[in-house]
């Protein structure tokens, strides 16, 4: 819960952070949110190597040395997740100003739609899914594309 009002404050504040003439640019916002990314996710990971109860890990502690040991291949598939990420979320930023930050944040945020996606036609997750669970899937499509056309027509 705490994370989802955390993420939810996001998108208003950093759209006042980049409002006015004294604002920030999408590029230095971005620069200050992957810094800020960067310093939470060390403290997360160092709390898990130390057991914290709090962030629970799900497999034994790995050491700095079997972090190495793992393939270049494994860590370019990490990085290049990174990337893309690191893409869609300075477009978001550069968008906020033409298109407008409520519409520029709904649309940034498909990753569940896209992850859906990817469960549907890759990993075939919904093979043998009850028809309850493949209308709750199709309901959420409409409802999630009706809000995106509800938020394009209200910016008319």
């Amino acid at each position: 819960v705490f994370g989802g009002v955390l993420m939810g404050c996001w998108s208003p504040l950093s759209a006042k952070s980049m409002s006015g003439a004294q604002g920030l640019s999408p590029y230095f916002s971005f620069l200050c949110f992957v810094c800020s990314s960067m310093v939470v996710g060390i403290c997360i990971l160092t709390a898990q190597q130390f057991g914290c109860k709090l962030i629970p890990r799900v497999g034994s502690v790995t050491g700095l040395g079997e972090y190495f040991r793992v393939s270049p291949v494994l860590h370019a598939w990490g990085l290049l997740g990174g990337l893309i990420w690191a893409i869609g979320t300075l477009s978001n930023l550069v968008s906020g100003g033409p298109l407008g930050f409520a519409l520029s944040y709904a649309l940034g945020q498909t990753a569940p739609v896209v992850a859906v996606l990817w469960g549907l036609g890759w990993y075939r997750e919904f093979n043998g899914a009850p028809q309850d669970a493949v209308l709750y899937l199709v309901a959420m499509f409409l409802l999630f594309f009706g809000a995106i056309a509800l938020l394009c027509l209200g910016g008319m």
